[in-house]
């Protein structure tokens, strides 16, 4: 039932966008017509990024100063998911903690 309504609202939309090439790679394999999909990536530039110190007022008020951080942004999807995540980490020994 979803796989007819996603297809429906390919159908009708006039612009379907996305954030990153292999996603539009997706919606063309479904048969979404290439004049309705747009890339627009939605993240930062990472030559706009410098490293902070890792003692500084952030890392003081959420405790992780003394910490070995990861950080992760996006979506936890299947290739990407929680549990593969945590299968990763299990391989280290360290205590997680996690930010919200």
């Amino acid at each position: 039932m979803l796989f007819h309504l996603e297809r429906f609202v390919y159908k009708k939309a006039s612009c379907v966008t996305v954030i990153a090439p292999r996603m539009c790679e997706r919606l063309l394999e479904k048969g979404v017509p290439r004049e309705k999909v747009k890339v627009i990536p939605n993240f930062i530039d990472i030559d706009d990024i410098s490293p902070l110190p890792k003692d500084n007022e952030f890392s003081r008020l959420y405790k992780v100063h003394d910490k070995f951080v990861v950080n992760y942004a996006g979506t936890w999807d299947r290739p990407r998911g929680w549990k593969v995540s945590l299968r990763l980490l299990s391989c280290y020994e360290m205590s997680l903690a996690f930010a919200s």
